[in-house]
């Protein structure tokens, strides 16, 4: 055993879920519980942050090896551009990354929504400066109707702090508020970028008075710090902000408890053994190699206890009509990229009655996805793919819209020649359609007008298409 990890304060990865975790899950259940989601999350996924970076350089037009930086943070890629760069200036970087949020559609990671997914959860703390968090809050608790109350999210900036916006107590609320910490990407560079930006953040915040509420609930209930990066003092200090207390305060004891999850944080020797000391009181670490082992586990139990205590859970999904894979329906295989794309493909053709299996639909956080995807291809009555420029030029990548192709081009070999099955779909007439599979060559192809509809013509031929199939 480590010596940081001597002490009854320190919970082992083997046994959170018989020990420790329960306990969280009967705070989140009588609403106690504040989660303070970190970069840790993104990480998980490395596509993910690896796909917003790589976009973040090509608009900059820096020639910048990201792959060596695992894992992959922006404050670490920032730090690289003004390496190469330094004629560039915090401007120039908020523009930029901005831009990126912009431009592109990413996916928040499956760990941030089975998170989002726990409804009793009323206040979620990011110390990121991106949207994901926001993204999936707004799809799985909001519906999608998030801007109808603006209250609901709340960004500190850098020259201007914000305290909550609360008129009744926290665990009455219906919808949950979501409270950007360091800032949120935006145009100015107001949030944090670089490591001294974060510097700037804390010296602020703790010399604010202007932050009563925020600080008033951080102290009336237990703290789940999941997934920071932090090491060593800026995570005293920062654990210091959240309880507003001294760690030592004897009259703490048996009070509320922070507890500490992640690879980063649990594994510094020196914060590990300054947070179980007898200085410290109702500080947990627990420790695991797996945040996302940890994340299922909690989701998991919170599910268990929350239908025996409320007799049902409420069915949280990004959407609200879950297919019948019972009857006849379309798998629509695309690149994140394109998503925004899709998803209007998807309603499209459900206006017109078309079942569409969209994995950032109907497949849950958590599930084994690619059993699942692999599962409804073979199962659908056809299999509809997205050919964008970005699937072009990610056809080299190792993503996974190419092994859905892949598994559509296997199962065709098999048909009968006159049955349709592939339906591609194209975004510009301008793409080189010699690259696509053998498979797709026969196929018949659906081109998108210039805002990406599909023509009514084109909608009667799918829904004959679909019905041949069902004959």
């Amino acid at each position: 055993m480590n010596n940081c990890c001597q002490g009854q304060e320190q919970i082992h990865s083997n046994s959170f879920n018989k020990i420790e975790l329960k306990k969280i899950v009967k705070f989140i259940c009588e609403k106690k519980v504040i989660p303070i989601i970190g970069e840790e999350l993104l990480q998980v996924e490395s596509n993910l942050m690896f796909d917003v970076c790589s976009k973040w350089i090509e608009i900059l037009e820096i020639e910048l090896d990201i792959s060596r930086l695992e894992p992959i943070s922006l404050e670490k890629v920032a730090f690289e551009i003004l390496k190469k760069n330094i004629r560039l200036e915090a401007d120039d970087l908020a523009n930029t990354l901005d831009e990126v949020f912009e431009n592109y559609t990413f996916s928040s990671p499956d760990l941030i929504q089975l998170l989002t997914k726990i409804e009793d959860f009323k206040l979620y703390i990011t110390t990121t400066v991106d949207p994901f968090l926001e993204y999936s809050i707004k799809k799985i608790r909001y519906n999608d109707d998030m801007e109808k109350n603006n209250n609901s999210i709340i960004v500190n900036k850098l020259n201007e702090l914000k305290d909550l916006n609360l008129n009744n107590e926290l665990n009455k609320i219906e919808n949950p508020l979501l409270y950007y910490l360091f800032g949120k990407v935006n145009f100015n560079p107001d949030f944090v970028i670089s490591e001294e930006d974060r510097l700037e953040f804390m010296h602020k915040i703790f010399k604010s008075n202007d932050l009563s509420k925020l600080l008033y609930e951080l102290s009336n209930n237990n703290i789940l710090i999941i997934g920071s990066l932090y090491s060593n003092w800026l995570a005293r200090f920062f654990i210091r902000f959240l309880r507003n207390d001294r760690l030592s305060d004897s009259s703490r004891l048996g009070r509320n408890t922070t507890w500490i999850v992640g690879q980063s944080m649990s594994t510094d020797e020196q914060l590990c053994q300054f947070c179980t000391s007898p200085l410290c009181n109702n500080y947990k670490i627990i420790k695991t190699n797996n945040i996302s082992v940890f994340i299922n586990k909690l989701y998991e139990e919170w599910e268990k206890r929350a239908f025996k205590e409320k007799g049902a859970v409420k069915n949280f999904s990004l959407e609200n009509d879950q297919i019948d894979s019972n009857k006849p329906f379309v798998f629509l295989s695309y690149c994140r990229e394109d998503e925004k794309i899709a998803k209007k493909i998807h309603n499209q053709l459900n206006k017109n009655g078309i079942q569409v299996w969209f994995d950032n639909k109907d497949l849950p956080p958590g599930a084994k996805f690619k059993n699942e995807i692999i599962d409804k291809i073979n199962h659908c009555t056809l299999f509809c793919v997205l050919i964008s420029e970005n699937t072009e030029r990610l056809r080299n990548k190792r993503r996974f819209f190419m092994r859905e192709s892949y598994e559509a081009s296997e199962i065709i070999k098999s048909m009968n020649e006159d049955m349709p099955f592939i339906v591609p779909i194209v975004t510009s007439k301008n793409i080189d359609l010699q690259r696509i599979p053998d498979a797709f060559k026969s196929a018949n192809y659906i081109y998108l007008d210039d805002s990406n509809d599909i023509s009514s013509d084109d909608i009667s031929y799918f829904i004959k298409q679909f019905q041949k199939c069902q004959l």
